[in-house]
């Protein structure tokens, strides 16, 4: 949380007011087709997989179908990136802020965080969350 304190000041500096506001636009889009691909399954699977954790074939069959509905919901991003590439001035300008914000959202939705609070070995994933969330 303490990391955007330092480097939004630099780096709206450097990249000036316009190209902050492309790079907000960009972050903005990515966030709306990350909701898209978490669909709250933050909360849903990681209850279900906290209620049958013991239950390891009910797991797997839980993680599938979590795995199988984002996979469904990204290929839809992808898809509305597609048009949202062709319609919106911003991004036919700069197609390649398109493209990083839809690989942020992919990789975002595609988040494991919920099935290790639900398993309860939060530990190892919060040190690799927090360790590229640095270097990002």
């Amino acid at each position: 949380m303490l990391v955007p304190l330092a480097t939004i000041p630099y780096l709206t500096r450097v990249l000036g007011p316009s190209s902050w506001g492309l790079l907000a636009f960009a972050q903005a889009f990515g966030g709306y087709l990350m909701v898209v691909i978490e669909y709250g399954f933050s909360y849903s699977a990681t209850r279900e997989i906290a209620r049958f954790r013991e239950e390891r074939e009910k797991v797997r069959e839980i993680l599938s179908g979590v795995l199988g509905a984002k996979a469904l919901l990204a290929a839809v991003c992808i898809i509305m990136a597609m048009a949202v590439l062709r319609w919106v001035p911003y991004f036919r300008e700069r197609p390649e802020l398109l493209w990083a914000a839809l690989c942020w959202a992919v990789c975002q939705g595609f988040n494991m965080l919920w099935y290790f609070q639900g398993t309860e070995r939060i530990g190892p994933f919060a040190k690799l969350d927090v360790t590229t969330k640095i270097f990002a």
